[in-house]
């Protein structure tokens, strides 16, 4: 066997990458981006139509153009790199030692803070409060949603149900719920690029983690319908007793809570929007789990994600220099027509789509499936392990699934309110993509 050149070094997966001396590299890097110049590789689409306040609605046509024409496009504006078909997109997702992915933690500024969400203590303990607290959860949520004067199926049941799991993991007090509510919201955009935004987020993580460093972990925060009378650990600070907030933290952010939310809210505004659609989920046993896969594919939450070349790679007829900054479109690889039938039509039935988790770019029985990046690389244990929970993936999708069939049920006949826009939206660029608002009727 062939001894591997010193210059050559051997990631942990094993891939082989040449890396090119700083003097080398620096004027090949210089020669290929003097090739362009700003107009001469954007005939068809300006980098300015990609920023525009419309594209926070419907984004789908101008990411067609690139999927089409540009596979990796150049953004100048930007100083960026798009990537919007199906397989480039999951390639480099996938490929750890070209590409570094931040953390949901690193983006937020918890930069020296130890994510364990992947843990089997704090997995557990997010798998205990999908499979036990949920219920209860549910129920309040629905009750909020009755009692409510302008009742909204986002604002007082899945954004409820999101906040509680997150609470119940931080052992905060319910009597400070609506204030944890406030807080997480503003830490969950505390990655915007927005300043002002930006800055209230950072404001509002230095304020949690002030809280969670004075309160002792105690029964406060668990004493509730939710987790009564119920011998199971739901508190990230008892699990993970050497933890430091900062890592409590960074531990909730990477449970993914967007993804949840976000998937939930979408299905529920799809489902909503298309009284055929809904008929579909609830026609069998699998309805609404096949719906809540075609939703994350249809109207994935996290719609872009970023990740940055190691070094200097040549890949999709570029030359990407150390440290560029690539964008992954999740909308765009996910209405890849070379992968689905129909990729802009919502299909609660939908085929040809996979329905367990993907394992990497290759699936065993040959389909595609619609990309989450926000739960980060597919589990690599087995789909029901025996000494540890089941993935991210799969208990985010059992949390929709479960919470969409609730609601559907016990309002069989709920309707949107006429004349609103309830299409999944950003609030600002490469942010949540998510219906934020779904007021309803409720009929029973």
């Amino acid at each position: 066997m062939a001894r591997k050149p010193a210059d050559q070094p051997l990631p942990s997966n094993g891939v082989a990458i040449t890396r090119r001396s700083t003097q080398n590299s620096a004027y090949r890097t210089y020669e290929v981006h003097q090739r362009e110049r700003v107009g001469q590789s954007t005939e068809k689409i300006k980098p300015i139509a990609l920023i525009r306040d419309d594209q926070l609605v419907s984004p789908f046509d101008n990411l067609a153009i690139l999927r089409e024409h540009y596979p990796c496009y150049r953004d100048w504006l930007g100083n960026a790199y798009w990537l919007t078909r199906f397989e480039d997109v999951t390639s480099v997702f996938a490929d750890r030692a070209n590409f570094r992915v931040p953390t949901r933690a690193e983006n937020c500024g918890l930069t020296q803070a130890s994510d364990t969400s992947a843990s089997i203590p704090a997995h557990t303990v997010w798998a205990n409060l999908i499979d036990n607290a949920l219920p209860n959860i549910i129920s309040d949520a629905l009750k909020n949603l009755r009692s409510s004067d302008k009742p909204d199926v986002t604002i007082d049941y899945t954004l409820y149900i999101t906040t509680e799991l997150q609470r119940l993991a931080l052992d905060i007090p319910e009597q400070q719920r609506d204030w944890f509510s406030t807080t997480l919201w503003h830490i969950q955009r505390a990655d915007s690029w927005q300043v002002e935004v930006a800055e209230r987020g950072t404001a509002a993580i230095e304020e949690l983690i002030a809280q969670l460093s004075n309160v002792n972990p105690s029964s406060a925060g668990v004493s509730n319908t939710a987790t009564d009378k119920l011998p199971i650990t739901y508190s990230l600070r008892t699990a993970c007793p050497a933890a430091t907030p900062e890592d409590l933290l960074a531990t909730v952010l990477g449970f993914e809570a967007r993804t949840l939310h976000g998937g939930l809210a979408n299905l529920c505004q799809a489902l909503l929007a298309d009284d055929n659609a809904r008929s579909t989920a609830r026609s069998n046993n699998q309805g609404f789990k096949i719906a809540c896969l075609e939703t994350l594919r249809h109207a994935p939450p996290v719609p872009t994600v970023h990740c940055y070349a190691r070094h200097e790679v040549e890949r999709f007829g570029r030359l990407l220099p150390e440290g560029a900054l690539i964008r992954l479109s999740a909308l765009a690889a996910n209405r890849d027509p070379q992968q689905f039938d129909c990729p802009n039509e919502f299909l609660a039935n939908r085929s040809d789509i996979c329905h367990r988790e993907a394992r990497g770019q290759f699936r065993a029985d040959g389909l595609a499936t619609g990309l989450s990046l926000g739960m980060g690389l597919p589990s690599k244990h087995p789909a029901e392990p025996e000494d540890r929970p089941r993935s991210l993936y799969a208990l985010t999708r059992d949390a929709i699934v479960r919470s969409a069939t609730a609601l559907f049920d016990e309002f069989e006949d709920i309707t949107l309110q006429a004349d609103h826009d309830s299409r999944p939206r950003s609030l600002a660029m490469f942010e949540a993509h998510i219906a934020w608002s779904l007021p309803v009727k409720l009929r029973n």
